[in-house]
């Protein structure tokens, strides 16, 4: 990224502030509220973006956020107000993903260097005795579907355990590129075609062999027999091309976990984040208070 470009949390990325993990769940009173550094846990690692609720005497409820690529969204610079709105509405402490310096980068290193992260944070805060239970993964759209990818890796490396993911509208067939089974993709693409040409563009951009197109890390619904363990909550509005699509996935799950949920909002489509109306906020936050619980 360019020197003083803004990156999808509207911030001028000047400069990095080098703190711990301890040091982000024990803040001083001073850095409460402020979403304004980039925070590097140890070398190597992507930065995070760290928003804090009204309340930091004891945060021991954690949102680890993944966003969405801003250009299959259309959120652009949104996601600095919409990690502040999470952590101030559900009065937790959402530490979000800063990846916007490796967006372009090929699909499998997307979700490795996530990945990397997620696992080192999982770590840290075992150290500290915080309970890794409390912990959930939330995402939007791609990053929704890095999340779930995470979650895969992690079974299969057997190196942490995610108890719990809240997921909005993630991508996860990989049939945006003609005939496909679900008719949203169809119907809903009459009035919503540009997330369809947005998502082509997105995985055309980043996958560059042949046989990632049928790899479940990538588009679970590859998977005849998925593992799925965790509690998870979809949430897709009902315009969205890809809601039948996260219905079929979440109905998997559910025949497999009654911990599944599945929340359709009625008149939005991709990227509602960016613009949740009020009426659609609190049945939103609720709902997402509900399966916190």
């Amino acid at each position: 990224m360019k020197s003083g470009e803004k990156n999808s949390f509207e911030e001028e990325p000047k400069y990095k502030l080098y703190r711990t993990v301890y040091e982000i769940i024990h803040p001083t009173i001073s850095k409460k509220n402020i979403s304004n550094y980039r925070i590097v846990l140890q070398e190597g690692l992507l930065p995070l973006r760290v928003f804090y609720p009204k309340k930091v005497s004891n945060l021991t409820s954690i949102i680890l956020f993944i966003h969405g690529d801003p250009s299959v969204t259309g959120c652009g610079t949104k996601y600095a107000d919409i990690c502040m709105k999470l952590a101030m509405d559900l009065e937790q402490l959402v530490i979000a993903i800063d990846y916007d310096d490796i967006l372009d980068s090929f699909l499998l290193d997307l979700y490795q260097q996530c990945y990397q992260v997620i696992e080192y944070f999982y770590q840290e805060v075992a150290k500290l005795g915080v309970d890794t239970d409390k912990i959930t993964l939330m995402g939007d759209s791609t990053g929704a579907s890095i999340a779930i990818g995470v979650e895969m890796m992690a079974k299969e490396k057997g190196t942490f355990s995610i108890r719990r993911k809240i997921l909005f509208y993630p991508p996860l067939s990989g049939e945006y590129f003609g005939r496909t089974h679900y008719d949203s993709i169809q119907k809903n693409s009459e009035f919503d075609l540009l997330t369809i040409l947005r998502l082509q563009n997105y995985f055309n951009l980043r996958i560059t062999k042949k046989k990632q197109w049928k790899n479940p890390l990538f588009f679970p619904l590859l998977e005849k027999d998925p593992d799925i363990s965790c509690a998870s909550l979809f949430v897709v509005g009902n315009m969205d091309p890809l809601r039948d699509e996260i219905n079929a996935y979440y109905q998997c799950g559910k025949e497999k976990n009654n911990s599944f949920q599945f929340l359709e909002l009625e008149f939005v489509g991709h990227g509602f984040l960016k613009m949740v109306d009020i009426e659609l906020q609190v049945s939103l936050f609720d709902t997402m208070k509900k399966f916190l619980k």
